[in-house]
């Protein structure tokens, strides 16, 4: 009885047993159920996977009571693999490669096997602690896969406390580790698609630059297409049309063939234009293959006007299965119109040369080979003299507008009192062929800066023609007057008149108004486009108006010449604007007025006029604008009874002020004096009035006493200072 107690104790203690280990590992299970959940709650609620592995592999090592981890994903670019560690936790620093090319041992094993690798090794270096104390340590390679159960890549978990490792705790490893991986491949997966997204939107926004940029490059062919002068159609090898410009839809009123096949077009095209026959002809070899290229002129009316065209074809895309032709129709009605001007004015040309040439050898002829009174000799040299004079001005008008045009045309700009050069001009003319000319004229001066032998030409070719256009007439008029800083020309004839269609082409070249009444007049048509060429180079305006039978009138615009004076000022002769503001601004210094001459000419005659205190320094430029030069100013003050102890300084070349700035497209050229050194010999003469002193650059005295010489001054003495040469002067017309 004993005995059966004693068994059914022992079997009531070895279920309690039991029990208690069924219970221990109920919540060991709980309890790895419990740390499972609680990490599986950290793997959620991350953007970035950067982000994601921050915080969640620092909680696996808690979790995993591990020291160290790391990430490694396989990268594939163009059949080559890499290995990149996503990222590392616990190890030092020189022991990690962020990105290999091929792994081995474990690493490689992983990859190959799909399945957990144990591997135990000996630590050195810097893993072995900051004691050294840590000897071995034990690495776990955890694949990961995707959804399709392939390796991507491996976590990799180090502990370097390998005493305490046991195998119990894998089951709650694994569990965890597939937790992580399923996590840490959808947050891959999340980053993948973000960044799809993003170069997707990239993508969008390439694709939406490149439209518009194609848009952009269609609109502008499409404009310098319209904008062409030329008309253009484009078709397809088999002949269909699928472009014309609006140019091509006036000539040929094409707005309703596009898409229709070009022969078919030209054929109805040449239906209302007979002369597009040969066209339409050529166009079509050329598309069957019978011509190799196409260039033909031809000649259509449009609108009661007959136009000249020249077509020539274009292989677009020779080389491409998408081959077509670009036919251009180039408008020549322009080029005719000048050919035909052209040959008229070969025409005129011959006439107008050969006709006194003619008279010239024919009475040269005469007095060599006859025996002549002397009434006749002379009155034959008279003829001779005018024919020659006459071919020589129409050479001249030739030479002239050649000139002109080329801009070779020089123009010496001098102030002048326009109304006695008007005068001078007009008594040349005056009662020549019954004509008589009047002048209507205000009483102030009308002053004017121009190229006198110019303006002289201008009024000439106008009288001429005022005369030669007014058969019937006998008086011509002008009337000059001044409004607003402007001085007004008319020049009046009571003539032929001009024809209204005329009036546009009136300052043209070679052009002559070609009717009966006007045949008989000479000319070549060049007067006009030259008398238009002078008043433009002065800045000025000419204009006409006319009325047939009853005359016409040109009407010339130029501007005003305002006198500068000269009292209290330093007068600056300088013909570069540019240069005579840096001297301006550095006389601003000296606090004295200055201004500025550009020609010897104004200087010259504003010294004449001026009657008050007078200049009180001169800074003379020899090179200036006009005929005459800086010596022939310093002659004429040397000469004035009044102003000629004005003191002068002679230069050529002057330094910038400190302020002054080269640009790129304007070089300031060195010059003698630096413009601290101009300031300094400017104040000393006007300090001392007396002196009677001309300062000159450094330069051979004896050729510069010379020069003054020839100029008419007499030099009492020469210093040298530094870089000038100072001349003391003989008072004019005394013996001191």
């Amino acid at each position: 009885m004993a005995e059966s107690l004693e068994t059914q104790n022992e079997e009531i203690m070895a279920q309690q047993e039991e029990q208690q280990v069924i219970l221990a590992k109920l919540s060991e299970r709980e309890s790895e159920l419990e740390l499972i959940t609680s990490y599986q709650e950290k793997l959620t609620g991350y953007v970035e996977l950067k982000g994601f592995l921050q915080h969640t592999m620092p909680a696996l090592l808690n979790s995993l009571s591990q020291d160290a981890a790391l990430i490694v994903i396989e990268r594939s670019r163009e059949d080559v693999s890499s290995f990149e560690v996503m990222h590392a936790i616990g190890y030092p620093k020189e022991h990690l490669n962020v990105m290999q090319q091929g792994l081995f041992g474990p690493a490689k094993r992983v990859f190959e096997e799909g399945t957990t690798i144990l591997h135990k090794r000996d630590v050195f270096g810097h893993e072995r602690g900051v004691h050294g104390g840590i000897l071995q340590a034990v690495d776990q390679y955890f694949p990961l896969f995707d959804d399709k159960q392939k390796v991507i890549g491996f976590l990799l978990l180090t502990s370097y406390q390998s005493s305490l490792f046991h195998e119990d705790n894998h089951r709650l490893t694994k569990g965890i580790i597939r937790q992580f991986g399923l996590a840490f491949y959808a947050q891959v997966m999340n980053d993948e698609r973000r960044r799809q997204a993003a170069d997707l939107e990239t993508l969008n926004q390439e694709l939406i630059t490149e439209k518009q940029l194609i848009e952009g490059q269609r609109d502008l062919i499409q404009n310098i297409l319209e904008s062409a002068h030329e008309g253009m159609m484009m078709c397809d090898s088999q002949g269909t049309l699928l472009f014309a410009n609006q140019r091509m839809h006036q000539y040929y009123q094409l707005n309703e063939r596009i898409g229709s096949n070009l022969v078919e077009s030209c054929h109805q095209i040449a239906a209302k234009i007979p002369n597009f026959n040969g066209v339409a002809s050529s166009i079509e070899a050329l598309l069957d293959g019978s011509l190799s290229h196409l260039t033909q002129r031809f000649s259509f009316e449009m609108d009661d006007q007959l136009q000249h065209a020249e077509l020539y074809a274009t292989i677009v895309s020779e080389d491409t299965e998408q081959q077509g032709y670009l036919f251009v129709f180039r408008d020549r009605t322009e080029e005719e119109r000048v050919d035909e001007m052209k040959n008229e004015f070969i025409s005129i040309v011959s006439h107008e040369l050969r006709t006194p040439l003619a008279s010239v050898l024919g009475f040269i002829e005469i007095l060599l080979h006859r025996d002549l009174p002397q009434d006749k000799q002379k009155k034959y040299m008279d003829t001779i003299y005018k024919e020659a004079h006459r071919l020589s001005n129409l050479i001249n008008d030739f030479l002239d507008l050649q000139r002109m045009e080329s801009g070779r045309q020089v123009y010496h700009f001098t102030p002048i009192n326009l109304l006695p050069t008007v005068q001078e001009v007009v008594e040349q003319w005056q009662d020549k062929q019954n004509h008589h000319i009047n002048i209507h004229h205000p009483e102030t001066e009308l002053w004017v800066s121009v190229d006198v032998d110019r303006i002289r030409q201008v009024f000439h070719n106008l009288i001429s023609n005022a005369i030669k256009y007014s058969p019937a007439a006998d008086q011509i008029d002008i009337r000059l007057s001044v409004d607003q800083g402007k001085i007004m020309i008319w020049i009046q004839d009571y003539g032929l008149g001009i024809p209204e269609e005329a009036n546009e082409q009136m300052f043209s070249k070679f052009f002559r108004v070609d009717n009966s009444d006007r045949r008989q007049i000479g000319g070549t048509g060049l007067g006009l486009a030259i008398v238009k060429e002078i008043v433009e180079g002065h800045n000025g305006q000419i204009s006409f108006s006319s009325e047939m039978g009853q005359g016409t009138t040109f009407q010339i615009e130029l501007n005003e010449y305002v006198l500068a004076s000269m009292d209290g000022q330093i007068v600056i002769f300088e013909d570069d604007d540019n240069l005579a503001k840096l001297i301006q601004v550095a006389l601003t210094k000296l606090g004295l007025p200055s201004t500025q001459l550009r020609s010897a000419e104004e200087g010259i005659l504003i010294l004449d006029r001026c009657e008050g205190e007078g200049p009180i320094l001169f800074i003379v430029d020899i090179h200036l604008e006009g005929v005459k030069t800086g010596w022939d100013f310093i002659a004429e003050l040397y000469r004035h009874p009044t102003y000629y102890r004005t003191p002068v300084i002679v230069s050529t070349a002057l330094e910038p002020p400190h302020d002054y700035h080269e640009k790129e497209i304007e070089k300031f050229l060195k010059k003698p004096f630096s413009m601290e050194r101009l300031i300094q010999v400017a104040k000393r003469l006007l300090d001392n009035k007396q002196s009677n002193a001309y300062v000159f650059p450094a330069q051979d005295k004896d050729s510069l006493s010379t020069t003054l010489q020839r100029n008419g001054i007499d030099v009492i003495d020469m210093k040298e200072n530094m870089d000038m040469i100072e001349v003391q002067i003989k008072k004019p017309d005394t013996d001191s």
